[in-house]
């Protein structure tokens, strides 16, 4: 036995409807969220078209708007390389990390508060435009994540549905 938020893991209502993670609503207040075996997904090379051609132009896409801001805001730059991006067509979601060391540009809380915030406004525009002009498109969601460097540690910083409109 084993407990979790403070109960038993046996207990019948530790989890309420809906909130196992195997076939059932991922969602905490009406927000998706991504998880682990998503990234994993979302690390194996992809062999279809859009997914490829789309990933290329948000990762530029987010290189650009990045950029922008280290330029308004002090930030470091991010290295050619650093973003990657991937996509888990089962959860239907946008996966971005990033490598990171703990010394690097995405080191501290507000640089990734500002990965995630960059991630949500652009790499949502690049997912929502592809929708308008390709009905087989399903990717309407998102996750930011780091892989911390030697530890081989993955964190989810954020995730969710993109807003349309």
């Amino acid at each position: 036995m084993y407990w979790l938020y403070g109960k038993q893991a046996n207990d019948e209502s530790v989890l309420g409807f809906g909130d196992a993670a195997d076939g059932c609503s991922r969602e905490i207040a009406g927000r998706w969220l991504g998880d682990e075996s998503g990234l994993a997904t979302a690390g194996i090379p992809s062999s279809d078209k859009a997914e490829i051609r789309v990933a290329d132009s948000t990762v530029k896409a987010l290189q650009a708007a990045w950029d922008a801001r280290a330029g308004e805001m002090s930030l470091p730059p991010l290295g050619a390389g650093t973003v990657k991006l991937g996509f888990d067509p089962v959860e239907h979601a946008m996966y971005v990390w990033a490598d990171e060391d703990g010394y690097g540009p995405l080191g501290g809380l507000a640089q990734q508060s500002h990965l995630t915030d960059v991630v949500a406004k652009t790499g949502c525009r690049k997912l929502l435009a592809e929708a308008e002009t390709n009905g087989g498109w399903r990717y309407d969601r998102y996750v930011v994540a780091l892989y911390w460097g030697n530890e081989g540690e993955k964190q989810i910083l954020d995730s969710g549905t993109c807003p349309k409109g």
